[in-house]
């Protein structure tokens, strides 16, 4: 593959960027990105990819494929550790929201951001009514629950705290 195309952004306000492999003799070296006419690295490759992941998963992994199909044959094992961190970031982030636990570590770091001017505490809780996490806002101690779904009698019950 000596050239790849991803569509960035949505349906109206989308980019293409082109990837054009760059060789020094046989040896892939870098990849010149068209518009804005860019070259990569394969190390900036994979910084690419991750942001993209960040963006969209789907075209984090393409470019990461790329990637792959480039610079694993060199056997760099430098590039190898580091592609795996990254495919392991955007498989990562892109399941951390698709569960519970995810949406809960979520709001449990970024509280603030969320909720403005909440911040998240630790407090005791008695056994049967147990919120996912407690705040203050404006002086005020409240219960989180946080449910991917619908809330019923179950979940309404561990706001009491």
């Amino acid at each position: 593959m000596d050239k790849l195309q991803v569509i960035v952004g949505g349906k109206k306000d989308h980019q293409e960027l082109h990837f054009e492999i760059i060789y020094d003799g046989e040896t892939p070296i870098a990849v010149e990105v068209t518009p804005p006419g860019v070259r990569l690295d394969r190390f900036d490759l994979l910084a690419v990819a991750s942001a993209m992941g960040r963006e969209n998963h789907e075209d984090g992994f393409a470019l990461l494929r790329y990637a792959s199909e480039l610079f694993h044959p060199q056997k760099d094992s430098i590039f190898n550790e580091l592609y795996s961190c990254v495919a392991t970031t955007i498989v990562t982030r892109e399941s951390k929201l698709t569960c519970e636990y995810g949406i809960n570590q979520y709001f449990n770091n970024h509280c603030g951001e969320i909720i403005p001017g909440a911040v998240l505490i630790h407090r005791k809780d008695n056994r049967r009514d147990i919120p996912d996490a407690w705040i203050v806002l404006d002086g005020k101690e409240m219960p989180v629950e946080i449910k991917r779904g619908s809330f019923g009698k179950a979940a309404l019950s561990q706001l009491n705290g």
